[in-house]
């Protein structure tokens, strides 16, 4: 569980960082929820509501409930003007959260073989896994996508009295936002994967042959329990008897009429024949006799995914806005989604020859020919080539391309709706321009943006091109000791990504910027983002007067397709040091490899190229992050250097290992301040160590271990994510230990 661990659980980070920070006031590291209790909308205003009509509900014990504007409900709970002051405004999502799921697995894997003749032998092989998870996560929250009328008849609104009278008689009233603090949500997912091959290798003559069939399937079911549908909750909104949900009330009270349970059921299948014949003389040169493999294969995916008719659009449900599915969905705080089904089938013809060009320079060439159902045909090919320079040095090189299909998700799915935070560049650009933030509006600029996209019928492949080269050392001085050196290129062209939420209102901030403070009647912005037209106040108005653009609401939905993007290009090194040697005490076994990640860059195109420029001019200053693009090297997990190591010792039946991994360092872009300073994340090191011993069971061997990872203890750097670290480079499990036993009949 997150409340286990205090980082894990703090939601607001900013009380682990340093005094002297520049982030320690920083709201981006205040990974709270907003609205821990319901915030409400009234036309018109009352003492309770501030002059947009906004009210806020909290808890009796905050300072607030005690001040003259307040409106104490009788529940509980007391009606305040809106405000995100209050420590009970948020929701902190590591008092729910597990850190991890509870899982039970269970993996049954057998093989067989049978000689048939001296020939021909019969292979074949069965794996069966599966497992049940159970996870803990906060509750999910009201989408501005998404908004809920309160009924002009709720029986709470008419019981509440002020001053004799009651204020919000008859109103109706709209949910501005809303999260069920009593019940976090609870996730359950069983998986079940089989797979099962069998076939047939042998000779015939100077010729190896095999062939062999395939077939796996794997399902996913998921069940989510404590959802909230939006229809059940607009009926207990509007019910006029007590049997209401209590929106006023501490505990929720009848919240539960409101509640469902939600599922998803995946499928998918793979079907594989393949046969393939060599010779490793199938002719002869000078320097010796080439080598051939040529082969077929035949291979069919198909998918499924089935989702609960509450999201699939079967249940639909009518918003306050008049939006409906594919836009919004049945299930609070979440995401439409239609089913979706597919399935390609492929053809691959494939060829590979080894080379002896000389007695010192083996070459190897490949090629492989695929036609896809819905991608159509490709042909790749692959040139290696090796000089053995001297006894002890090795000199290599390869090039070769690839390519890579839209997957069936991409193909097949219809309409794509997706939920979640992100920046809105407009409104980063008005609070940095201005030193006081408007009433209701984070500094951050951070809230929930819709991405909506309609399908990726007109994608095509990713293509790419490997190259390297590189050299073996092998002394004769020291026998057991090999180093090896490669610098490597990869070149990916239309590589399959999206423009992005973020991007799309940076876009949308250039084109306001152009435009300035004129014609704003007339101004139409980025088409892909909508936002909201209600009126704004005066204080947001004020914000938008200083920096000098016209006014817009807040972005609620952004239409952001599949693209292809332009060329993407890596470059680096690797190193590796390998030491066997045997001694009187047992034998050692030294590994290190590191990587060096020289080049990372994403070459800008459209619309990547419209705010790079803009960016680039100053338009648009440097605390507007542009993501995806540009120079992508040490930033956001892409660390420069992974360093890995491995001390292993062997005597009999005893064993033992240590070992080692350290990933480089990198920045946080998200948290770029105003003057351009930047996050750093630095480089995090951690050291693992295990013991073995082997003994036999029956006819059969076995194998207990003892391990500890992460001997020192050591913590992920701190950064802005809800757990408080980096989690696509780091983990922050801490010093663990874990007892395995292995046996093989």
């Amino acid at each position: 569980k997150a409340t286990e661990d205090e980082r894990w659980s703090a939601g607001d980070h900013r009380k682990i960082l340093p005094d002297d920070s520049p982030w320690k006031t920083n709201t981006a590291f205040r990974n709270l929820y907003s609205y821990q209790y319901a915030q409400l909308d009234q036309s018109g205003t009352n003492s309770f509501t501030d002059s947009s009509g906004e009210m806020q509900i909290l808890p009796s014990d905050d300072p607030k409930c005690a001040g003259s504007s307040a409106l104490d409900t009788g529940y509980g709970t007391c009606l305040v003007p809106d405000t995100s002051s209050s420590e009970y405004y948020y929701l902190n999502p590591g008092l729910y959260r597990d850190f991890r799921s509870a899982v039970e697995r269970k993996n049954i894997f057998a093989t067989f073989q049978h000689t048939l003749n001296d020939d021909v032998e019969f292979f074949s092989e069965v794996g069966y896994y599966s497992s049940t998870s159970l996870r803990h996560i906060e509750p999910a929250g009201t989408s501005s996508s998404a908004p809920i009328a309160i009924g002009a008849d709720y029986y709470y609104t008419n019981q509440l009295v002020q001053d004799g009278a009651n204020p919000l008689a008859g109103m109706k009233i709209r949910l501005d936002g809303m999260r069920n603090p009593k019940y976090g949500r609870i996730v359950h997912s069983d998986k079940k994967t089989t797979r099962f091959l069998a076939g047939l290798r042998g000779t015939r003559g100077d010729w190896d042959w095999e062939t062999a069939f395939l077939h796996s399937k794997a399902t996913t079911d998921d069940l989510t329990e404590n959802r909230i549908s939006n229809n059940l909750l607009t009926e207990a909104l509007a019910d006029s008897t007590a049997a209401a949900f209590n929106i006023f009330s501490i505990d929720s009270t009848n919240i539960e009429r409101a509640l469902i349970d939600v599922y998803r059921n995946d499928e998918s299948e793979l079907t594989l024949l393949d046969f393939k014949v060599s010779n490793a003389d199938i002719f002869s040169l000078p320097a010796g006799p080439v080598g051939m493999l040529i082969g077929m294969e035949y291979r069919e995916e198909s998918y499924s995914d089935d989702r609960d008719p509450r999201l699939d659009g079967t249940i639909p449900y009518l918003a306050d806005n008049g939006s409906a599915f594919p836009f919004v969905s049945d299930v609070l705080g979440s995401s439409p989604t239609t089913d979706s089904i597919g399935d390609k089938d492929t053809v691959s013809l494939f060829a590979e020859f080894q080379i002896p060009v000389t007695e010192s320079i083996q070459a190897q060439l490949a090629v492989r020919h695929e036609d896809i159902s819905d991608a159509g045909t490709t042909t790749v090919g692959k040139f290696a080539i090796g000089w053995d320079a001297t006894d002890w040095l090795l000199v290599r090189g390869s090039t070769q391309t690839a390519f890579r299909a839209p997957n069936l998700v991409q193909v097949n799915q219809a309409q794509v709706a997706r939920f979640g935070s992100r920046i809105d560049a407009v409104y980063k650009y008005i609070t940095e321009n201005n030193t006081t933030t408007a009433s209701g509006m984070d500094s951050d600029s951070k809230y929930t943006i819709q991405r909506f996209a309609t399908g990726a019928e007109n994608l095509q492949s990713e293509e790419s091109t490997n190259s390297s080269i590189g050299f073996v050392i092998q002394p004769e001085q020291l026998e057991g000791l090999t180093i090896t050196y490669d610098a490597w290129k990869i070149e990916k062209d239309k590589t399959i990504g999206l423009f992005g939420r973020d991007n799309h209102t940076v876009l949308d901030l250039a084109m306001l910027i152009e435009n300035g403070a004129s014609n704003c009647d007339s101004f139409t912005g980025n088409s892909a983002v909508l936002r909201d037209t209600d009126e704004l106040d005066d204080g947001v108005l004020a914000l938008f007067a200083t920096a000098g653009i016209c006014p817009v609401g807040q972005a609620y939905r952004v239409t952001d397709e599949y693209i292809n993007m332009a060329k993407r290009t890596l470059e680096g090194q690797d190193v590796g040091v390998n030491y066997n040697f045997d001694t009187d005490v047992g034998t050692f076994r030294f590994k290190y490899n590191v990587t060096f990640t020289d080049t990372f860059k994403q070459v800008p195109t459209g619309n990547f190229s419209t705010i790079q420029n803009a960016q680039a001019s100053g338009a648009i200053p440097d605390y507007i992050v542009l993501a995806g693009f540009g120079d992508l090297l040490g930033i956001d997990g892409n660390y420069d250097e992974k360093h890995s190591m491995k001390l292993s010792w062997r005597k009999g039946d005893w064993g033992a290992s240590l070992s080692g991994l350290k990933k480089g360092s990198f920045t946080q872009s998200s948290l770029t301040l105003g003057d351009g300073t930047k996050y750093n994340i630095p480089s995090m090191t951690t050291m693992d160590a295990s013991v073995y011993y082997k003994f036999k069971v029956g006819d059969g061997s076995a194998r207990i271990k003892f391990a500890v990872k992460n001997l020192e203890d050591t913590r992920a750097p701190t950064a802005d994510r809800f757990f408080g670290f980096f989690a696509d480079a780091h983990q922050d499990y801490g010093r663990n230990y874990y007892l395995s036993l292995k046996v093989d009949m």
